[in-house]
């Protein structure tokens, strides 16, 4: 009974013992936090993938809005729907609409962005506090015409301006709906009591691809080695 007694003393003492060994090994170790490393670290491995990736749908997730981008008509163009025509047009080399903004009322919306490339082509549109709105005119780039999304999303519904699906509220809120899947290492900076974000990200653009650098030690050669890790999301 006695060396039972001893045994599992000596057995807590030594479980007790290299729980402090193991949890003072990882406090003297620095932990690296992983860094943002950018689509173009990638190619020297994976030269085919980069190349599929470079130009597909992924890689047009999400652009600047500049003449290269738009492929929408912008050149005066209109479109009438429930009773309503909108502009599009451009001004100092800047890409606009006219049409219904918040509470229905009509205004002038400058466009910043472009979401996607086909079958269609959406556009994002700045607001107060940092936010981003989807519009819902959509440029159809196979019949080259201009359509209104919800026609084809919310078949049969009427979407008014105080409904959480019109386009500026937040049913079609970029920061909150979107931003994940169409930009790269993004941090919203979000602040609960201002209700505001201050976007900062590597790009907006979407790399369809994540890459993390991280320094890992090699507990048999003890000598640090650089690893990366790759993510591809080819389509």
């Amino acid at each position: 009974m006695l060396k039972n007694r001893y045994s599992a003393s000596l057995t807590s003492c030594f479980v007790i013992s290299f729980s402090f060994f193991i949890n003072g090994c990882r406090t003297n170790q620095p932990q690296q936090q992983p860094v943002f490393a950018g689509s173009h670290t990638c190619i020297e491995c994976h030269e085919t993938e980069y190349h599929t990736w470079k130009g597909s749908d992924h890689d047009h997730a999400m652009d600047t809005a500049v003449a290269s981008t738009v492929l929408g008509d912008f050149n005066n163009a209109t479109f009438e729907h429930n009773g309503f025509t909108s502009r599009f047009y451009t001004k100092d080399g800047k890409y606009y609409v006219h049409t219904k903004g918040p509470q229905g009322v009509p205004g002038d919306f400058q466009i910043v962005y472009t979401f996607g490339g086909r079958p269609l082509q959406q556009y994002l549109i700045p607001f107060e506090k940092g936010r981003f709105q989807t519009l819902p005119l959509t440029w159809d780039t196979q019949r080259k015409v201009w359509y209104d999304i919800t026609d084809s999303v919310y078949k049969g519904q009427e979407i008014k301006p105080d409904d959480w699906l019109y386009w500026t509220n937040n049913g079609q809120n970029w920061n909150g709906m979107c931003a994940e899947c169409h930009s790269t290492n993004l941090r919203k900076n979000y602040r609960s009591e201002e209700h505001t974000s201050e976007l900062q990200s590597h790009s907006f653009i979407s790399y369809a691809v994540f890459c993390l650098k991280k320094k890992k030690r090699n507990n048999r050669n003890k000598r640090r080695i650089r690893r990366m890790v790759c993510y591809f999301l080819i389509s």
